[in-house]
């Protein structure tokens, strides 16, 4: 029935997905976010770089957004989406608690999942002092010992980017090869290399105190910025042929992605604003499907 169709479905309920929803309930759109409750930052004690909310708590950001929500009526549904296919020119929407939800729009903010060293105990580290964004979480590490854990392509980039923050920076590849050119360029910059694999992560309690090499050396360190990349954390942009190509835009009519998933920056600030360009397309697609203009 035509008024059990959103206007759109927002899948994921992190800051892209709440700053499109926000925007949307303010454009009078019935729309829904369906949440798995898996954000990327969920262990990270603060997001830092969002304007007027510098070091709020990424759990306290996605209580304040989704309170609020409520004078809009957009409704946050806790579930997972676990199939899309397109019926009758909508979308539909399946989750993992057997909710249906039939949409116009679609909106993918379902984030990315960052690939973290398979190492004991490094979970608990993961967001205290285990971190993949220097400029998230550089400025509380300033000065200190860090070591930019990385691949071997990227050992020269991450390794000097992070002489932004501190002088004493270590390389770590874990048992991977570095060519070269980039040892060269380390070395100029006064960034040591270690090639050898990590044996073991030596701490206390969320606290990283060193590294273990695979010789038997002790590595000391604060702290680690952890870049071997991401993987999307669902399958449906690809599902549906869309392309990320850092823009909410995916090629695929009704449907567009936001924050982690488009594959452009990955800062709080930038999701948010992708959410708020991705709820503008939205609504004005709407409109001129509703009200079109002769031109």
């Amino acid at each position: 029935m035509a008024e059990d169709v959103l206007d759109a479905i927002i899948v994921g309920g992190g800051p892209a997905g709440l700053s499109a929803a926000l925007l949307l309930g303010r454009a009078r759109r019935k729309a829904l976010v369906i949440d798995a409750g898996r954000q990327r930052n969920q262990s990270t004690l603060a997001a830092h770089g969002f304007f007027t909310r510098d070091g709020e708590s990424p759990s306290d950001l996605l209580r304040i957004a989704r309170e609020q929500l409520e004078p809009y009526g957009v409704g946050v549904q806790v579930d997972e989406v676990v199939a899309i296919e397109r019926q009758d020119g909508h979308f539909v929407a399946k989750t993992k608690k057997g909710l249906v939800v039939r949409g116009k729009k679609l909106l993918l903010a379902t984030g990315v999942r960052d690939k973290i060293p398979d190492k004991e105990g490094i979970d608990a580290l993961f967001g205290k002092s285990v971190f993949v964004c220097p400029y998230c979480d550089g400025w509380e590490n300033r000065d200190r010992r860090l070591v930019a854990w990385t691949r071997a392509e990227t050992a020269a980039k991450q390794g000097v980017a992070l002489l932004t923050w501190s002088k004493d920076v270590v390389v770590v590849t874990d048992g991977e090869r570095v060519p070269d050119d980039q040892k060269r360029t380390l070395r100029a910059h006064g960034v040591a290399l270690h090639e050898e694999r990590v044996t073991a992560l030596e701490r206390d309690g969320g606290k990283l105190l060193a590294l273990r090499l695979e010789s038997g050396e002790r590595l000391p360190c604060d702290a680690a910025f952890v870049h071997l990349g991401e993987e999307d954390r669902s399958p449906f942009a690809a599902q549906l042929g869309c392309t990320p190509n850092g823009t909410e835009k995916t090629g695929v009519p009704g449907v567009w992605i936001a924050g982690d998933a488009s594959h452009d920056l990955h800062l709080v600030a930038i999701a948010v604003a992708e959410g708020v360009k991705a709820a503008c397309a939205i609504n004005t697609e709407l409109r001129e499907e509703q009200h079109p203009i002769a031109r």
